[in-house]
């Protein structure tokens, strides 16, 4: 398991411990000032300050820059990449969930709600429509579906802390627009954690058809003389596996894998 479920998982990963979605850790200072200050920001200051990350990256101060983006990350706005089946059972733990606008892609001048808040986040949300465009409270079932359906449409999805521990969105990005990925490509790991998994072929069940490479938005999967998932790459979120009909890929655990200490 990462440090994350070391740290707050209590024996279980860190998304499946109650204790992170529940009303404790969401009524505590630190949760409630971070979560009321990430929704109040406004969407200029939002792409501003965006901009000005993503120009920082090209110079020198870049070093700096990063190491507290690093912690940022880390203390406050966790993401890490899970696979469907885990998305959803993080929506059951919630127990409640709302459609909002992915900040993302508002700040390219797109309105797609891809994001779902979760259990008590909802009600903050709900009070800073320029964030979230009004939301849209839907049943958990339908919010299973919502995932599957956006699963076979190609995003990623992560579980989102809104200050760590505290659970508090599933994000479902297509990740030409996501910043916390953009980070990660310019070394900020803790802003897109890699998940729990790996995956792996079958090569017994594998018929080469190659569709699993083209599936894959993380550049892991390529074809030599056979289909190769290259571990380092992998992110564990499930694309390639959704893409075989031979169910010839399978996920593993990454802490038992040779890449368990790549996150």
């Amino acid at each position: 398991m990462c440090d994350y479920c070391i740290l707050h998982g209590e024996g279980k990963r860190w998304y499946q411990n109650e204790r992170n979605y529940s009303r404790e850790i969401f009524s505590s200072d630190e949760t409630q000032t971070f979560m009321h200050d990430f929704f109040s920001r406004q969407l200029e200051e939002r792409k501003k300050r965006n901009t000005e990350i993503l120009a920082l990256s090209k110079t020198a101060e870049w070093l700096l820059t990063r190491e507290k983006l690093e912690t940022y990350y880390r203390e406050n706005l966790h993401h890490q990449v899970v696979p469907i089946e885990v998305a959803c059972d993080i929506v059951r733990m919630a127990d409640r969930a709302c459609l909002m606008s992915c900040v993302c892609k508002k700040m390219v001048g797109k309105q797609d709600k891809l994001c779902l808040g979760l259990g008590f986040a909802v009600d903050v949300a709900d009070g800073y429509p320029e964030y979230t465009d009004d939301i849209q409270e839907i049943s958990v079932g339908d919010a299973c579906a919502f995932i599957e359906r956006l699963d076979e449409g190609g995003v990623v999805h992560s579980v989102s802390a809104l200050h760590v521990p505290y659970i508090g969105m599933v994000c479902n990005c297509d990740l030409k627009f996501c910043n916390p990925y953009r980070m990660r490509l310019r070394g900020v790991k803790n802003a897109f954690y890699k998940s729990e998994f790996v995956f792996e072929i079958d090569r017994n069940k594998c018929s080469q058809c190659g569709e699993c490479v083209s599936r894959c938005l993380f550049g892991a999967l390529r074809s030599e003389e056979e289909i190769f998932i290259d571990a380092e790459k992998c992110f564990g979120c499930g694309q390639c596996r959704r893409a075989c009909e031979e169910h010839a890929i399978a996920a593993k655990e990454r802490s038992t894998h040779a890449v368990g200490e790549i996150w």
